[in-house]
Order: C-alpha cells, then sequence, then structure tokens
C-alpha cells in the first residue's frame, strides 16, 4: 500500500502564516523563532478556532511577559528556584483567573525571560 500524500488548504495557510509572520519580524529587527511557533500553534480547522487560539496566546505572551520582565528587572540572572517559584505563580494567577489554557506558553515566556540577558528584557 502506498503512503497517502495530501497537500491541503490548511497546510498551505500554515506555510504561508509562517512565512508572514517571519516577513513581519525581520522587518522589526531580529529574526526569531517566536512568531513562526505562534504561527504554527494558532492555524486551526476555521476562523473561530483560530481566534480564539490568537486569544489564548495573546494572554498567555501577556502573563508570562509581565511576570519575566518584572523578575528579570528585579533578579538579574535569577537563581533557578527563584523559576520554579515565578512558575508556581503563574499557574495560580492563570487558574485563578480562569485561563487555566495559556499556562503552559505564560511559563515558557516567563522562563525565556528569566534566562535572557538583562539588557536584552
Amino acid at each position: 500500500m502506498r503512503p497517502r500524500f495530501r497537500l491541503g488548504l490548511r497546510t498551505i495557510k500554515t506555510a504561508l502564516s509562517v512565512m508572514l509572520s517571519l516577513y513581519i519580524a525581520s522587518i522589526f529587527g531580529e529574526l526569531s523563532i517566536f512568531p513562526a511557533l505562534a504561527s504554527v500553534s494558532v492555524m486551526a480547522r476555521s476562523f473561530d478556532e483560530g481566534l480564539r487560539e490568537c486569544r489564548n496566546q495573546a494572554v498567555g505572551i501577556f502573563i508570562g511577559g509581565l511576570f519575566g520582565v518584572g523578575t528579570a528587572y528585579l533578579f538579574p540572572y535569577p537563581p533557578i528556584w527563584i523559576m520554579g517559584l515565578g512558575v508556581m505563580l503563574i499557574i495560580f494567577v492563570c487558574s485563578s483567573f480562569n485561563v487555566g489554557f495559556s499556562c503552559s506558553l505564560s511559563s515558557a515566556i516567563f522562563i525565556v525571560a528569566c534566562m535572557s540577558n538583562p539588557e536584552d528584557v
């Protein structure tokens, strides 16, 4: 039996989304993997599902960025226990505001901000 290869509209939309997001990111500065990852993760079956995923990402980026920048400002090169405590706090905040869907992205953004050079944050 031959393997089935199908190039559908969603695949094409995802590829175009990645290219467009990387192009726009390159206009505003240094090229990063984050716009491409965001493009892949918000691509959904319908427009409404895609908008919901975009909202989820925006909430996650806001919460993680807020905690990450605050921590990097207070503790340049924070110790590991501070990062663990920050992730616990982020999960608590996301759960308290019923945005549990954003916990993982918020935590990832927080960790990236904590591990970055403080002058870059």
